[in-house]
């Protein structure tokens, strides 16, 4: 039995269900945001209602699928003019950053699709800063490990100084 609790853990993966809020002339609809698999190459989101809405609409969604009291007040949202598609734009995090509606040719001419398209960004280059701390370490034993000089040369300045100040103590003679 564990195992198949396992197994079905593992195929059905991550899913969340967020409140969405879509609001339109006719007035507030709430709604649920099924997502799945949100921080994997292939995420799914559909949309829990009729898909029928009258436009102008605004949609409203968490800006966030770690839903806490932090991120509770915050929300991202956009206006859809004419039936579409929605598009919510994430980072590897889970976080979303914005939302968009794309025209939809296979759409009634009042609704919005209730599959929505889910697109992450890519993360960017990250520092590699086990090599570089490798490199100044190794820049360090280098400086090290140089060699110093004779005492003459690392101290030449103090005994030219030296020299004038000698030189110039004895006074003059007449």
């Amino acid at each position: 039995m564990l195992i198949y609790c396992l197994l079905v853990a593992v195929v059905l993966g991550e899913t969340h269900q967020l409140e969405a809020v879509l609001t339109d002339k006719l007035g507030v609809t709430n709604t649920k945001l099924l997502l799945s698999n949100v921080k994997s190459t292939k995420p799914e989101a559909s949309l829990e209602f009729d898909g029928s809405v009258s436009f102008p609409c605004v949609v409203r969604i968490p800006a966030s699928i770690q839903w806490d009291e932090i991120r509770a007040q915050k929300s991202i949202s956009t206006t859809v003019y004419a039936p579409g598609r929605l598009d919510i734009l994430t980072d590897s995090e889970g976080n979303f950053l914005s939302i968009s509606s794309k025209s939809d040719t296979f759409q009634g001419p009042n609704s919005i699709s209730t599959t929505v398209d889910i697109s992450t960004i890519p993360s960017g280059p990250v520092p590699e800063t086990q090599a570089f701390l490798q490199k100044v370490e190794r820049e360090k034993k280098e400086k090290e490990n140089a060699p110093q000089g004779s005492w003459i040369s690392r101290n030449w300045m103090y005994v030219a100084i030296g020299f004038f100040v000698l030189v110039n103590l004895g006074g003059g003679g007449q």
